[in-house]
C-alpha cells in the first residue's frame, strides 16, 4: 500500500481535501488524515467534534485512514488520551483508525484499551516483536493486556 498523509496541523483551511485525494488517486496513492496531539482535545471545549468533523471531510473525499498522533501525555494523562481515542473509534470504527504508538507506554495503552484488533503505526521495529506478544496475550486472554482497562 502507498499511501499519503495530511496533516491536519500543516495543511489550510482553504485546502480541498477532495481535490488532494484526486492528485492521490491519479499518483495510485491513498490518503491518510492525520490528526496530531490529538489528546489535548480532550480538555478543550468542542475540540474534539471540531476535529471529527475535518476528519469527515476527508473520509468522504476519500481518505481511507484516520491516523491519530497522542504526542506527549504530560499533564494531560492517560485515561484523557484514552477517552480521546475512543471518541474517534467510535464515530470512524476501530478499523478505520490508526494510532501512532512510537513508546512502550502508548502501545500498551492502545493494546490494552481496544485490544488484539487495534491499528498500530509507526512502531520502532526494536518493538514489533514486544508489540506482538502484547497482541497475542490479548487475543489469548481475552482481556485487557494490563489486567485493567484504563
Amino acid at each position: 500500500m502507498n499511501a499519503v498523509r495530511v496533516r491536519n496541523d500543516t495543511i489550510s483551511h482553504e485546502v480541498r481535501p477532495n481535490e488532494i485525494v484526486r492528485l492521490a488517486d491519479e499518483r495510485d496513492l491513498d490518503v491518510f488524515f492525520q490528526i496530531e496531539d490529538f489528546d489535548v482535545a480532550a480538555i478543550m471545549q468542542g475540540a474534539i467534534n471540531r476535529l471529527v468533523n475535518s476528519a469527515t471531510r476527508w473520509f468522504d473525499a476519500g481518505a481511507v485512514h484516520l491516523v491519530l498522533d497522542p504526542g506527549e501525555t504530560g499533564s494531560i494523562g492517560r485515561k484523557s488520551r484514552m477517552k480521546s481515542a475512543e471518541a474517534f473509534a467510535s464515530e470512524f470504527g476501530l478499523h478505520t483508525v490508526m494510532f501512532l504508538a512510537t513508546n512502550h507506554e502508548q502501545q500498551e495503552d492502545f493494546l490494552s484499551f481496544f485490544g488484539e484488533e487495534v491499528h498500530l503505526c509507526d512502531v520502532p521495529p526494536m518493538d514489533i516483536s514486544k508489540v506482538e506478544r502484547l497482541r497475542n496475550l490479548a487475543a489469548y486472554s481475552g482481556t485487557a493486556v494490563s489486567g485493567t482497562r484504563l
